[in-house]
């Protein structure tokens, strides 16, 4: 799961939720709640953890368990991959899901 892979990489790199907060500009409660599956970060903010922790996204997400595996969503160049975040980020939180969701869709159709 996410929040057990983000919690291990956390502590791996010697860090507390208050500074990892720090380096991503959100509060320890938010870490809290992402390691104990209450909420899940933004777009923006996974990138900011892969870069924290060296790691693919694939990885972070539960793709693969090699941290560093790329899959086709790791090809995504930083310009489009901040750009899309940036989209993303202004929607309501609401819309923010169905676009993931959404995108889980077409992910699916192409595997299939």
């Amino acid at each position: 799961m996410f929040s057990d892979i983000l919690k291990m990489e956390r502590i791996k790199a010697g860090l507390t939720q208050a500074e990892l907060g720090q380096k991503l500009g959100i509060s320890q409660q938010a870490i809290g709640k992402w390691e104990n599956g209450i909420a899940e970060p933004d777009i923006a903010s996974i990138s900011k953890l892969c870069d924290i922790f060296g790691c693919t996204t694939s990885y972070l997400l539960c793709k693969t368990d090699d941290p560093t595996q790329h899959t086709r969503m790791d090809k995504v160049t930083p310009a489009k991959a901040r750009a899309l975040a940036e989209r993303i980020s202004q929607l309501s939180e609401e819309n923010q899901k169905k676009a993931l969701d959404y995108l889980e869709l077409l992910e699916n159709k192409r595997n299939k």
